[in-house]
């Protein structure tokens, strides 16, 4: 069984005789053209034998297919590059938006990969990569974060800006943190998010060991603004923070009941609207139709973010791509309206 401790960028993987996710694909580097290439370094290491054969693998995205025709024999803890030139058929990787699927010799899909402008930082997914840098995957085997006692696998997405095919991929900060309420509680099960001018990473807090915990593997150098919020306790946001590359930050993320009172339950019974640094978190008790939309200072529409029914439970919103400034998110229902301020620093 594969356990997921923390959504999108910490997955806990116990590595006793369980299934384990190997990823394939370990770096992206998008066009233009002959700079096109994917490096191939499964993490964890746990395939049986000492080769990995990837003589007839395929490798599908939206301009075609292309096959590993050549015999390439992929030694334990070695790199393989393939690029065009390297493969039979069409390699082509969009520089904006695309989904790159890798098949096995016997036609069985082994990793799925996203990206775009609309894509949030995941384990299968990241945003459109700035023009020379890659996209680099890192995972490690650790000892249990959230689980103690057991081995656990973290992985995360990162851009590398000096990207450095054959090598290990190393361009990257780490963020350990905690929250906790004004008491100096630990908060279990709180929403953290980092904020970049890339995208957005998401995680929980740890709710078993490390009770409070989090912690980010892979995070791209730069300007963060960090955000924790729970339903009930409230929400803090830390930042701005400058991570460079080797970087290990500490983040103390504190939900004081008063943050409550600023972003309170709405007139509308059932109804919560939240807006936290780019993020907005919707709310429901029950299903309802709701309009959510962003408008600018003067009330103008700058986009719709949601219409149509909306399940119960908690739904997030990315504010991406927005000019620095003040804003407002409204959520209109037919029983009346709710509205927040955002301000994108």
């Amino acid at each position: 069984m594969i356990r997921k401790v923390c959504m999108m960028l910490m997955t806990a993987v116990p590595l006793l005789g369980n299934p384990v996710l190997v990823h394939y694909i370990t770096e992206v580097k998008v066009g233009p053209g002959t700079e096109e290439w994917i490096e191939i370094f499964p993490i964890p290491q746990v395939f049986p034998g000492e080769t990995l054969n990837l003589t007839g693998w395929q490798i599908q995205t939206r301009a075609g297919t292309a096959v590993i025709t050549d015999t390439v024999l992929l030694p334990l803890n070695q790199r393989v590059l393939l690029n065009a030139s390297s493969l039979s058929g069409t390699f082509s990787l969009d520089d904006v938006l695309d989904t790159l699927r890798l098949y096995d010799a016997d036609g069985l899909l082994v990793q799925t990969l996203v990206w775009g402008p609309e894509e949030d930082w995941g384990l299968s997914s990241f945003p459109t990569p700035p023009e020379g840098a890659s996209a680099a995957l890192y995972g490690e085997v650790a000892p249990g974060y959230c689980m103690q006692g057991v081995d656990e696998f973290l992985a995360g997405w990162y851009f590398d800006f000096t990207p450095t095919p054959g090598a290990p991929n190393d361009d990257r900060a780490v963020t350990r943190g905690m929250v906790q309420n004004h008491l100096g509680n630990p908060i279990g099960n709180a929403e953290v998010a980092a904020h970049h001018m890339y995208g957005t990473y998401q995680t929980f807090s740890c709710p078993w060991d490390n009770l409070g915990g989090f912690k980010f593997v892979a995070l791209t150098p730069g300007t963060y603004l960090f955000t924790a919020w729970h339903p009930e306790l409230g929400a803090d946001t830390v930042g701005p923070v400058e991570l460079s590359s080797g970087d290990t930050a500490a983040i103390t993320l504190v939900l004081e009941f008063t943050a409550v009172a600023e972003n309170p339950v709405s007139p509308l019974s059932g109804l919560r609207l939240q807006v936290q640094g780019q993020t907005v978190a919707l709310a429901l008790e029950t299903p309802r139709e709701v309009r959510l939309i962003l408008l600018d200072k003067a009330g103008r529409l700058v986009r719709v973010l949601f219409h149509g029914k909306a399940e119960p439970g908690t739904h997030l919103f990315a504010l991406r791509n927005l000019r620095k400034g003040v804003y407002l998110v409204r959520a209109e229902t037919p029983a009346g309206s709710v509205t927040r301020k955002v301000l994108v620093p």
